[in-house]
């Protein structure tokens, strides 16, 4: 696959939580963004990178939603590439090629979807779920988020307004970590199918779309029990990182 990298400029660094920042990039010679969709990814590449950093490129899928002038990156420090990213400020060069991939929805839709995120993989299915908002999806969807702690939970703030303008969307936010804080409302524990049953009501599990996003045995674990309860192979989409 030819990689054409464009040079892009950081417009904003945002912290979102523990080891979590959004990276907000502009192409440097002004021109406009490439077409996308919501659930595609792009290569970030360092301009200069140093001897020892193998490989000098990453792959990320976009937060931001189509339509918008910035590609938004939520990104979580781990590894030399990201360990430089961090160290880098507003202003500063970055290479950017893309987009790829094919976790993207269907069109039209016609079916309850359900987003299952574990820990950073929630960037490609928020960036759904916010593109479904700003369409007035009229059906039901909703946004599954496990984080191990809630200082590890990026996003809720915009996951909660989004929730806000549009009553089809339902986020549910469970935590993992055996520290739990007594003031947290969410849900505890793992997700799974009876607390994705819990929160669909009347809908059957059967008769959805599920994208999913996170490690490895997080999407396989779930993958398993979703069709341990019927759902149908076909309707089980998912991305590990």
């Amino acid at each position: 696959m030819a990689q054409n990298y464009v040079q892009y400029k950081i417009a904003e660094i945002h912290d979102e939580a523990d080891s979590i920042r959004t990276f907000r990039l502009r192409p440097a010679d002004g021109s406009p963004l490439p077409s996308y969709k919501s659930g595609h990814f792009f290569m970030l590449r360092m301009p200069s990178p140093p001897p020892d950093l193998k490989p000098h490129f990453r792959s990320y899928s976009c937060l931001s939603p189509p339509g918008g002038s910035t590609l938004d990156f939520g990104i979580k420090k781990h590894g030399a590439f990201t360990t430089l990213l961090f160290g880098m400020k507003a202003g500063d060069a970055i290479e950017v090629s893309g987009p790829y991939g094919l976790f993207c929805l269907p069109s039209p839709l016609s079916s309850p979807i359900v987003f299952l995120a574990g820990g950073i993989g929630i960037t490609p299915l928020l960036c759904h779920a916010h593109q479904l908002v700003k369409t007035s999806h009229a059906l039901p969807f909703f946004l599954f988020y496990s984080s191990r702690h809630e200082n590890d939970m990026a996003y809720k703030p915009l996951i909660d307004s989004l929730s806000d303008l549009n009553g089809n969307f339902t986020p549910v936010f469970t935590l993992t970590g055996d520290d739990v804080s007594g003031e947290w409302r969410g849900e505890k524990g793992r997700i799974s199918v009876e607390m994705v049953r819990k929160h669909l009501g009347s809908i059957p599990l059967q008769s959805c779309q599920f994208y999913m996003c996170g490690r490895p045995d997080f999407t396989t674990s779930l993958t398993e029990l979703l069709k341990a309860s019927g759902v149908p192979p076909e309707n089980i989409h998912k991305e590990a990182w």
